[in-house]
């Protein structure tokens, strides 16, 4: 099983950690759109549409985020790493915890699982 596979009845949590995951991350934005440039388009990009940023439902995601901070510091760091920073390398990940790809797998699979009793099931 690779670290990539959500088991299928993981699918709804998954979806709520993406979204939590989402509005977790911090974006590089150091200084920000001048204000007399934010409607600038190039004369070339006039018929682009523009970007329309995705509706994040906050309380959903502060809900995932508070049964997060209650998970064991392992599971905390695994769905951490896996949903909010999945650049960090997965050998990195593992010698942290002391552990290999497939107790990685277990980690955030028995994580998704409590989870799911904590946010879905009540």
């Amino acid at each position: 099983m690779t670290i990539d596979h959500i088991q299928p009845h993981h699918d709804p949590i998954d979806k709520r950690c993406r979204e939590w995951a989402a509005w977790v991350k911090v974006h590089n934005r150091p200084f920000g759109q001048q204000p007399m440039f934010r409607h600038y388009r190039a004369p070339g990009r006039w018929d682009v549409e523009t970007v329309v940023p995705k509706h994040i439902n906050t309380l959903a995601a502060l809900e995932v985020e508070r049964a997060v901070a209650t998970l064991p510091e392992r599971e905390k760091t695994v769905l951490r790493w896996f949903y909010v920073w999945p650049g960090l390398h997965i050998n990195a990940v593992a010698r942290e915890l002391g552990t290999d790809r497939d107790g990685l797998v277990w980690i955030r699979d028995s994580a998704l699982s409590q989870l799911t009793s904590a946010i879905i099931a009540p």
